[in-house]
């Protein structure tokens, strides 16, 4: 869940890493900056505890007593300057049983969740449009033989044609589907 260094970086973490905030995207920010970790998903967030600064009774607590998990800080970057100054923007404070360090990485399978958003969209046949009309539609139709027959999609909308689209924010990572017909084979079986 921590961010770490890259192997051929040399240093103690303090220099830039390959991790990213992703909201806001700040890339390439550093392992450490003063007290504060970075946390990867699903808290993509600087973090420090901050429990023996909150006392007892306190909200931040949640009605665990002081001891019973910890009290964090969670700080977002807008930017990294020149220097590798951090221009902080809002944080938020939370109580977490566990550290966030020793809590299981949550893995998304980008591919696996657009399957699951798929399995979920809800479409409906098409219709078919003719011309002339089948003879079980309207009796009085007459088609010839070598005349055109026109096919078309009669009921063309978001759930028989597409466009439809759906998102899922899956730790820390949205994944869309966007599903719509590309085109029609008309067999006619003969």
């Amino acid at each position: 869940m921590f961010c770490a260094p890259d192997e051929d970086e040399p240093g103690d973490g303090e220099l830039t890493t390959t991790c990213h905030q992703s909201d806001p995207l700040v890339l390439n920010v550093p392992c450490r900056i003063g007290d504060y970790q970075f946390a990867a998903a699903p808290l993509d967030c600087y973090i420090r505890d901050i429990s023996d600064d909150v006392p007892a009774g306190d909200p931040r607590w949640e009605g665990h007593p002081p001891g019973d998990g910890a009290v964090y800080r969670c700080a977002k970057l807008t930017a990294v300057g020149q220097g590798g100054q951090p221009a902080w923007g809002p944080y938020r404070d939370f109580w977490m049983a566990e550290a966030p360090g020793e809590q299981p990485v949550v893995v998304v399978e980008p591919e696996e969740v657009a399957r699951q958003i798929l399995a979920g969209m809800r479409f409906e046949p098409l219709a078919i449009g003719l011309a002339p009309r089948a003879v079980e539609e309207d009796p009085a139709s007459i088609g010839l033989v070598g005349a055109p027959v026109w096919m078309w999609v009669s009921n063309a909308g978001p759930t028989t044609w597409g466009p439809v689209e759906e998102s899922a924010r899956v730790g820390g990572v949205t994944v869309t589907v966007t599903a719509e017909v590309e085109s029609v084979t008309w067999a006619m079986g003969d």
